[in-house]
């Protein structure tokens, strides 16, 4: 069996589900006696309650996955025969009249006819992060209305979908707003404008200060686009739960100016040979700090991670001029004597750069 990013328990439920559905194509018989014994609604249920606990950030492997364990191809045996033309056999459209939630496994389905029916069969809120980032990858199909069935598909769910379930959905794809290339910039700015929604924020925030893993950091950078955030960046210096997180948060204050990029140009070394390289392009918002520059400079240098610390000490670098020698000397002392190498490179700097001439 080839390996998959999926739990291993989900990969043996689909690829049992994707036999019996080959069994139910060739059966001449209603969809709802094709898949109505006892066996297949439990495996049913067990593959789309497997499925629907995902992480939303791999929503990427589960597209090249999920067809291909649960054989989502639907192509039918040879050209229809005078008795298929009297007695049909069951279409992988008509299969999902079974019920069970097979519409979500019928969302990653190669047939854009599929793919376009099973999104228009969901409706009230959804149940996990990874059905809301199934939907958006359909916003970036590559099927035009399959594209239009997704964005109606998220009008209908989105108003009964929990924050703390669209707050999952954002971590896992704020990163790949940038990176579809497929939808449209009206469906990107309505999918993040959802993300930057007070109640989602809210939400977010919490998974900011609890969730030690996945692309937090990146998560507020974005969220920083807008002043939704700003009054909780002092917390996040202090309590997020990723290092970066923290080191964001707090640049952010020491700056003055929140920061993230916004797309790439060509920086040209020799125009006329063509010789150039691409760099990103920087988007700016500025920041009001609620307390002072020695205060957040003591909160930086007093925390745990030397990512953090390093970033007081480039503030310190920065800005030492505009502070009194007797407390430059005291910072500069602590930077020195630091645990973390980099951070201690800092001190040295300062210490040579303060010294009387």
């Amino acid at each position: 069996m080839t390996r998959t990013a999926l739990p291993d328990d989900l990969v043996q439920a689909l690829t049992a589900l994707g036999r019996v559905l080959a069994k139910a194509r060739q059966q001449r018989q209603a969809p709802r006696f094709a898949l109505s014994d006892e066996g297949t609604r439990s495996l049913i249920a067990r593959s789309v309650r497997g499925l629907l606990a995902v992480p939303a950030a791999m929503i990427g492997p589960a597209d090249t996955a999920v067809p291909r364990l649960a054989a989502l191809y639907g192509h039918p045996a040879g050209p229809p025969t005078l008795v298929d033309r009297f007695w049909p056999r069951p279409s992988d459209i008509d299969l999902m009249a079974a019920g069970g939630g097979l519409e979500y496994l019928m969302l990653f389905h190669r047939s854009g006819f599929v793919r376009e029916a099973a999104l228009g069969r969901l409706g009230g809120g959804l149940p996990t992060p990874f059905a809301v980032a199934a939907i958006a990858l359909r916003l970036n199909d590559w099927v035009p209305q399959v594209a239009d069935a997704a964005e109606r598909a998220l009008a209908r769910t989105l108003p009964g979908t929990a924050p703390a379930v669209l707050a999952g959905a954002a971590v896992g794809l704020i990163p790949r707003l940038d990176q579809w290339q497929r939808w449209t910039p009206v469906r990107r700015a309505g999918l993040a404008a959802m993300f930057r929604r007070p109640d989602v924020a809210g939400e977010l925030f919490g998974l900011l200060t609890r969730q030690a893993t996945g692309p937090m950091a990146a998560t507020l950078r974005f969220l920083l686009q807008e002043p939704g955030m700003d009054g909780a960046l002092l917390a996040l210096a202090q309590q997020g739960a990723q290092a970066q997180v923290r080191a964001v948060a707090l640049e952010t204050l020491l700056a003055g100016s929140a920061t993230w990029v916004t797309g790439r140009e060509i920086h040209w070394i020799d125009r006329t040979m063509g010789r150039g390289r691409w760099v990103p392009t920087i988007g700016r918002r500025a920041v009001s700090a609620p307390l002072d520059l020695p205060d957040l400079l003591a909160i930086g240098l007093a925390d745990r991670a030397a990512t953090v610390r390093k970033v007081a000490g480039i503030a310190l670098v920065r800005r030492f001029s505009t502070l009194p020698p007797v407390l430059v000397a005291d910072l500069t002392a602590r930077l020195a004597a630091d645990g973390a190498a980099s951070v201690r490179g800092i001190g040295a700097w300062l210490q040579k750069a303060t010294q009387p001439a």
